[in-house]
């Protein structure tokens, strides 16, 4: 009994294969193959077409930066392009403007920050910060700044640069919450390229499916940033004015407007005159994009108030 429930059916022998079978088995064969074919070709061509559209769109004509161990990472000098059809420039000294340093008779502003000053993907080269403020008051504006930069680096670009600090009849820095603390080091080609990839289509997937959390502020190590701030307020010697730059949920919470006034206060010096943007009633939650970042029509509202508390109009 055992013997025949194992050989069962498969032991019986199936005869010989006759030419109509082997037609069909190599027919289905082919239609395996062929349907593989098809399938690789549409997902090949699909690829491609995607690619074409977006370099056509300018998907990944953003801007590269430098990595370095004096800034951290900066914007690549003498670049440009349109991402998403939103134009960008920077000249040789690293600056978010289209024209070389040179200073001018009149009243030559450096604004430095972070991408408060950068800028986001959101906005067209003139609603930058730099730009309109230039625009608005008259006066030549050089912006110096990138994503995620604190005090530490942009002091850092300063002593690296004195030619831009001699040339400043104006020195604005703009700062944040998170701003005092140790600078910001290169981390990923996701959050700062330092090149245009081979492939667009996979440089967007992956920034989808990987990217990098931002970082938290590291809160603890003001010692040294403030050490390096102090040093430089006072080899500069002249004006320096900081605005104070809320996010958007300090604009609500009492105890964290505060907490953020405080913190900042810390870059009190002699020859630092303070402006905070909180106090102002034309800013509101609404002019937020995101937690921190000015909607594009927001930004001359920024601006204006740098304009107005620091009398840079009046004295063009």
């Amino acid at each position: 009994m055992s013997d025949l429930k194992t050989d069962g059916g498969a032991g019986r022998d199936k005869g010989p294969v006759t030419p109509w079978g082997r037609f069909v088995e190599t027919w289905r064969r082919r239609k395996l193959l062929v349907s593989a074919a098809i399938a690789g070709g549409l997902l090949v061509g699909g690829l491609a077409a995607a690619e074409i559209g977006a370099r056509a769109v300018g998907a990944v004509d953003f801007a590269t930066y430098d990595a370095n161990p004096v800034t951290g990472y900066i914007p690549t000098a003498n670049t440009s392009g349109r991402l998403l059809g939103r134009d960008w420039v920077f000249n040789e000294h690293h600056m978010g403007v289209a024209a070389r340093f040179a200073p001018t008779p009149a009243t030559d502003v450096v604004l430095i920050g972070d991408s408060l000053v950068y800028g986001t993907s959101a906005y067209r080269q003139s609603q930058r910060l730099g730009p309109s403020l230039e625009a608005l008051s008259g006066v030549t504006v050089w912006p110096v700044g990138a994503g995620s930069w604190s005090v530490a680096n942009e002091v850092a670009y300063l002593n690296a640069n004195p030619e831009v600090v001699a040339s400043a009849d104006r020195l604005i820095f703009i700062v944040n919450y998170a701003d005092i603390q140790s600078g910001s080091v290169w981390k990923s080609d996701l959050t700062h390229p330092r090149h245009h990839p081979l492939s667009a289509v996979a440089y967007l997937a992956a920034k989808k499916l990987f990217q990098p959390p931002s970082d938290d502020p590291r809160f603890g190590e003001e010692g040294p940033v403030l050490a390096q701030w102090r040093d430089f307020t006072a080899r500069y010697g002249r004006r320096i004015d900081v605005i104070l730059y809320p996010n958007k949920v300090m604009l609500s919470d009492p105890a964290k407007l505060n907490a953020y006034r405080e913190r900042l206060a810390l870059l009190a010096a002699p020859n630092v005159v303070f402006h905070d943007l909180s106090r102002d009633p034309r800013w509101t939650p609404e002019d937020y994009m995101d937690s921190i970042h000015p909607k594009a029509g927001s930004v001359i509202k920024v601006a204006r108030f740098a304009d107005e508390a620091l009398h840079l109009g009046a004295a063009h």
